[in-house]
């Protein structure tokens, strides 16, 4: 398992009505634009501490395996039904 790498000039905090988050901007940019994918893309994770005072943001570095594309299994793409179109005409109340 890979060591988890904690974002930089990245400061989240809980607060009374929502979580507070700051950049030390001109810093944090510099350090993301070197931390971006082949895509172009930068994944962080928000996570809790163990005590669950404090928040902290890590990179999500996770790539799947043999080039597939998430949703994908043996190369071929999964069929999802989604639990909103499964019910006909006759199941509704109306």
């Amino acid at each position: 398992m890979q060591q988890a790498e904690f974002v930089k000039n990245l400061y989240i905090k809980k607060g009374k009505y929502g979580t507070k988050v700051s950049f030390k901007v001109d810093a944090f940019i510099e350090e993301i634009k070197s931390k971006k994918n082949k895509d172009g893309f930068v994944n962080i994770e928000i996570k809790e501490s163990k005590s669950g005072e404090k928040l902290y943001a890590v990179y999500d570095t996770w790539e799947p395996k043999g080039g597939q594309a998430s949703g994908q299994v043996g190369g071929q793409a999964k069929a999802v039904k989604p639990s909103y179109q499964s019910k006909t005409n006759d199941d509704l109340p109306f």
